[in-house]
């Protein structure tokens, strides 16, 4: 297993493990992604599965991130991914692998205070959807996990540069009202990291015995989902009511039950 990080403790960390092979990568830099290659095609080493977890929150009012914040996040969660799969595609196809992009219950509903990261999910979810139907003739699946909140070092990490921005005056008044809640740290009710990665062991053992793999899994708490789904139906119900030729709510239903039955 080759496992990559940026920073020195997670790389000795990871050292650890016997099993892992730790490589050094910067998401921001291209010289990294050369230089991970070269090192894969040093130790002639196989991919058959990719996983891009790699990925940072910024919390706040949209309006007041600097670009180069918004930049920032779109270089490591959005390019960073985008850049990695196109530089393991030819390994890809040799093993006819797979590759899982980690996306958010933000790829699927914008919660306020979140708007940047949930452009980056949103991102994620396009480039999975779009790359699944472009890569299937080559016999690689492409899949996204979408975990709600998972206890993680994401929202310290977030804090602190939510601390670095200077707000603008004239959205001084609406920060002060909203700033204790963006300090208030991850929910106590929020999943363990072990069960987002006990549902990407799954996807990869389905795939190593050739099982049907979906094109998404939501990993969260039932309220989680819950929220999720009734914000699809709502935005279904505005595409629909918004069509020159609107479909009844029988159509509606037949097409929620043959969806039911997909795998």
């Amino acid at each position: 297993m080759v496992a990559t990080a940026r920073k020195t403790r997670d790389l000795q960390e990871l050292e650890t493990h016997d099993n892992i092979i730790a490589i050094f990568l910067d998401l921001e830099e291209q010289e990294s992604f050369v230089a991970l290659l070269q090192e894969i095609e040093r130790r002639e080493l196989e991919i058959d599965v990719l996983i891009n977890n790699a990925g940072i929150l910024l919390t706040g009012l949209a309006l007041a991130t600097p670009v180069e914040q918004v930049s920032e996040i779109f270089a490591i969660n959005v390019f960073g991914t985008f850049r990695l799969i196109q530089m393991i595609i030819p390994h890809l196809m040799a093993s006819q692998g797979l590759v899982i992009n980690l996306s958010s219950d933000s790829g699927l509903v914008t919660f306020p205070y979140t708007t940047i990261y949930s452009m980056t999910k949103y991102a994620i979810e396009a480039l999975t959807d779009g790359l699944r139907a472009e890569l299937q003739p080559y016999d690689i699946t492409v899949t996204t996990v979408e975990p709600g909140n998972t206890r993680t070092d994401i929202v310290t990490t977030a804090h602190q540069k939510l601390k670095q921005i200077e707000i603008p005056e004239i959205l001084q008044a609406q920060h002060e009202e909203i700033k204790y809640i963006l300090e208030q740290p991850i929910l106590v009710d929020s999943q363990p990291p072990d069960t987002v990665a006990t549902c990407i062991r799954e996807i990869i053992d389905r795939h190593s015995l050739k099982q049907a793999i979906r094109p998404r899994y939501f990993v969260g708490t039932p309220e989680e989902s819950k929220f999720a789904i009734q914000s699809l139906f709502e935005t279904i119900h505005h595409i629909n009511s918004s069509s020159t030729e609107p479909m009844d709510r029988e159509s509606l239903i037949a097409e929620l039950d043959f969806a039911l039955n997909l795998e």
